[in-house]
């Protein structure tokens, strides 16, 4: 039997922000995010519910195994209940909701198998757009990431919502990442990510990982003693630029432990936080084993520390940003000396006897030391420590 052919119905879909792999800005050159994406064809697979003969494909995987090179896969409004791999070679596919978050792709009935991610993407530059992608799990530990951008793929995500991606009820489990970028790069611009077990957004991997992260929401579950949560998380030598995020309610109750706005952990150079605002978390931003970081413009308020930095952090900068209202530091930064410059910082609290902030305080004094100590004693990076995974 002659297979049909696929419609030729519509002309390539404009998205705007996603046909163009550039970000926005100023500071494009030297992003470490920054990768090369051709244009499409012009060649528009279809999608929906209804199937053929409306649209060419009734699931998102069916368009993907049968797309060539720099197709454009166009996705009709309905939930898909799919668990969705881009293989290798599949590369340069755009797929986009033909409605602003229209489309929504939910686990199968069954579950997820193998790497237990509702998205994979293992090719080169997959741009998505416009999606829904949603949990949560109601079998514990069957859901471990909303999109897994991995084996050297690379992504650009724009104007899609990630949110569940959980068990139910929220477990300990330390799984649950909305966008994860492990051993793989991606474009994250004006995205939302909430309801999270563990990480919003993960950019893992040493010198393999890059991202950069834009203009996006990331919020947490909000006050909890059953996990340790963190908004962003830049970990083990991944290279990152993150601008203009909101971040917040990344909130751990129990004892021993912060949850984070944003988390840099084992980086050596290659991360850059500009213009950020991180609040009514645990920790604004958190440090650990982190060296040559810059971190500008930023907003860190109303959280338990503004700036946390551990002990073994170094050759730090924080220019510029503004770290008020924060219950315990504004500034917390346990390195002995002066190994990470704050220059024109404005704060009114840390934890070295205002030698940080003081300058700053247009004649406000900074907390006694006898009244901080009502909050902690002795050397927190000892006492606070973080969840990473």
């Amino acid at each position: 039997m002659k297979k049909k052919p696929l419609q030729r119905c519509c002309p390539p879909i404009p998205v705007p922000g996603l046909l163009k792999h550039k970000s926005p800005g100023p500071h494009e050159l030297g992003n470490p995010g920054f990768f090369d994406c051709p244009d499409p064809t012009d060649i528009t697979i279809t999608v929906g519910p209804a199937g053929p003969p409306t649209f060419d494909f009734s699931t998102i995987q069916a368009a993907i195994n049968a797309a060539n090179y720099g197709d454009i896969i166009s996705v009709a409004p309905g939930t898909y209940l799919e668990q969705i791999t881009i293989p290798a070679g599949k590369d340069n596919l755009i797929i986009v909701s033909s409605r602003q978050l229209g489309a929504i792709i939910k686990p199968p009935s069954g579950g997820l198998t193998g790497n237990l991610s509702i998205l994979t993407i293992n090719a080169k530059c997959t741009r998505i757009a416009r999606f829904k992608i949603a949990g949560p799990s109601t079998t514990k530990g069957n859901l471990q990431n909303g999109i897994l951008v991995t084996k050297d793929g690379s992504a650009i995500i724009v104007n899609t919502v990630v949110t569940d991606i959980r068990d139910n009820p929220l477990s300990d489990l330390q799984q649950g990442t909305g966008i994860n970028v492990d051993g793989g790069a991606a474009t994250i611009d004006s995205n939302t990510i909430s309801n999270y077990q563990l990480t919003g957004i993960r950019v893992n991997g040493q010198n393999v990982s890059r991202s950069t992260i834009f203009n996006s929401v990331v919020t947490g579950v909000g006050p909890t003693n059953v996990i340790i949560q963190n908004g962003i998380q830049i970990s083990r030598g991944a290279r990152a630029f993150i601008q203009s995020n909101n971040i917040s309610r990344n909130n751990y109750t129990g004892q021993g432990f912060v949850s984070t706005g944003i988390l840099l952990f084992q980086q050596d150079a290659g991360v850059n936080v500009l213009d950020n605002k991180s609040f009514n978390n645990n920790a604004g931003i958190y440090l650990a084993t982190t060296r040559r970081a810059i971190v500008q413009k930023s907003l860190f308020i109303n959280n338990q520390f503004g700036i946390f930095v551990t002990s073994d952090s170094e050759n730090n900068i924080f220019s510029l940003d503004q770290a008020v209202k924060n219950t315990t530091f504004d500034v917390e930064d346990d390195s002995i000396g002066n190994k990470n410059s704050y220059p024109l910082i404005r704060c009114q609290t840390d934890n070295k006897n205002g030698a940080i902030c003081h300058s700053h305080l247009k004649g406000k004094k900074p907390k006694s030391k006898t009244v901080l100590d009502s909050f902690f004693s002795g050397d927190h990076s000892k006492d606070l420590s973080i969840s990473v995974d």
